[in-house]
């Protein structure tokens, strides 16, 4: 009995850490797509710890590239404010904003998500300054990325730099992207820079990523 106990406490620690295989800040969430005009597009960082992030003293930004030229097209600078462990930052529309309670919420023009073959990268600094637009994709200071589309063909150029393993999410694979956003589950699991680290399920802008089928689960 202590034996088969070991055992399972070895690989309840090893799971552990494979599902958090990297403390810090990560891409937790991204949706770009919504009906009509897209009002409410938000990208959610997570904190995975193991302490609060105070960005006055160590700054990220959040850089949006454009698939069509590999090049960035707007970059967001977390310079200020914290993040607990377990915290939330939303870079979103005014709708999003208004909705939820995050630790830092950063203001996101409408349809300022852009919809296609695109990516975002989460970079440790502010090196991307300027306009943030037309700088090329580099690997220096990438702490996290994500290539997501919107039933478009993969961009192999964003694949090359922003992820790890190839693996481009497309919101729209439920057919409901509308709804729909990529999102590790559970929040700020998974490797780094690893499309295969996302799902794709309802939107759960400031609160846990949590499976539809579990989320409406009951025991009555």
């Amino acid at each position: 009995m202590k034996n088969i106990f070991r055992i399972l406490l070895v690989v309840s620690v090893f799971a552990s850490f494979s599902c958090f295989a990297q403390a810090g800040l990560v891409i937790n969430e991204a949706d770009c797509d919504q009906v009509g005009t897209d009002s409410t597009e938000f990208v959610e960082l997570y904190n995975t710890g193991p302490s609060t992030i105070d960005f006055s003293t160590n700054n990220y930004q959040v850089v949006l590239f454009n698939g069509s030229n590999d090049s960035s097209y707007a970059a967001y600078n977390l310079t200020s404010g914290s993040v607990t462990v377990g915290g939330y930052v939303i870079i979103g529309n005014q709708q999003i904003l208004d909705a939820v309670s995050a630790s830092v919420e950063i203001l996101m023009p409408i349809n300022g998500l852009q919809n296609g073959q695109d990516g975002i990268g989460l970079y440790s600094g502010t090196s991307f300054t300027g306009t943030n637009e037309g700088v090329h994709l580099n690997t220096a200071n990438l702490i996290d990325g994500l290539v997501y589309d919107t039933d478009d063909a993969d961009d192999a150029g964003l694949l090359a730099y922003l992820v790890t393993d190839g693996i481009q999410l497309n919101e729209n694979e439920n057919i409901t992207g509308i709804t729909d956003s990529v999102q590790r589950y559970p929040d700020g699991s998974g490797s780094l820079k690893s499309g295969g680290a996302f799902v794709v399920r309802t939107a759960t802008p400031g609160a846990s990523n949590v499976p539809v089928e579990l989320s409406s689960f009951s025991t009555e």
